[in-house]
């Protein structure tokens, strides 16, 4: 397999986890925003995602797939976990 194939392979195992840790978070929640930030911590630090925060927009980047949202955690994670479908279905169209 090749080292493109085996980060996608990744991205989408890691896509789908985040998405999972997503759905535990309730649109009521009052910290949202807390969670969200504990998830990308936990990526950044955990499963060595590049998570740049600090100025707007914030990034994250891992297994070749890189986003970015000024719009906060939350937006961040699900534009990263849509930018991997994308470039998934990009490789598998090349194919």
């Amino acid at each position: 397999m090749s080292k493109s194939i085996n980060d996608m392979t990744e991205a989408l195992a890691m896509a789908r986890r985040i998405e999972g840790w997503l759905e535990k978070i309730r649109v009521t929640d009052v910290d949202r925003h807390q969670a969200a930030q504990d998830i990308l911590y936990r990526l950044d630090q955990e499963h060595g995602f590049r998570w740049r925060t600090g100025s707007e927009p914030q990034s994250l980047a891992f297994g070749g797939v890189s986003s970015s949202c000024s719009a906060g955690g939350i937006g961040l994670l699900r534009n990263w976990c849509a930018a991997v479908r994308r470039k998934a279905h990009e490789l598998e169209a090349a194919s």
